[in-house]
């Protein structure tokens, strides 16, 4: 394992085109981090979805993108939000469940707490080169988002192991909403998700499942 740092930069905001034609999109209050489907509830208080819930909040990404893309303050003439209005307000993926996902599989990589002074290990830096996926900073600046194909090996809802360097990684193939802040990493893909399933099957063996 190369200790060598990897120097973080953002060159922009991109959403990868792959995800822009899913639907399974909802609005994300950056502030509360909560997910928010005016579409369906007329306002914008916390969405209830789960598998006993009758209501599916997500859509396609132009409907949220519409809602996202307006200032807050005019988002609340429409859809009220509880409290204070937020900052910011973001679209982003909400991954389906299990038994309702559709080939090839989204699935979501979250490094967590890996970026100290704009820099990730080069244990950090290996997994992102080898899964190959658009990648993105988190909103804390401390993690970063990727997205890949594949998913987790059966009897694996999610992955949550720690790093031997600084941090954990997290995976995420399904009934996962991400939050993402979709600046994206320099030196990664904007619109190409790889298939990584050969890749998930390592990260397990190395660190456990």
């Amino acid at each position: 394992m190369s200790d060598q740092q990897h120097k973080i930069d953002v060159d922009g905001v991109h959403v990868p085109k792959p995800l822009r034609e899913r639907q399974f999109w909802v609005l994300w209050d950056v502030d509360e981090k909560t997910a928010l489907a005016p579409w369906d509830t007329g306002h914008m208080y916390r969405t209830k979805w789960s598998k006993k819930s009758e209501m599916d909040p997500r859509t396609d990404y132009q409907t949220a993108e519409a809602v996202a893309s307006l200032p807050p303050e005019r988002i609340a003439q429409s859809y009220p939000f509880p409290d204070t209005t937020p900052d910011d307000v973001k679209p982003t993926p909400l991954l389906e469940q299990a038994t309702d996902r559709a080939e090839p599989f989204v699935t979501f990589v979250d490094y967590d707490d890996v970026v100290a002074d704009g820099a990730v290990s080069g244990e950090v830096w290996r997994w992102v080169k080898r899964f190959g996926g658009p990648t993105f900073v988190s909103s804390s600046g401390t993690g970063l988002h990727q997205w890949v194909y594949g998913e987790l090996p059966d009897g694996l809802g999610k992955l949550d192991v720690e790093l031997d360097g600084l941090g954990s990684i997290e995976i995420y193939d399904h009934a996962r909403m991400t939050g993402s802040t979709w600046r994206h990493v320099s030196g990664t893909p904007h619109d190409e998700l790889e298939p990584a399933g050969e890749v998930i099957a390592d990260v397990v063996r190395e660190y456990g499942g």
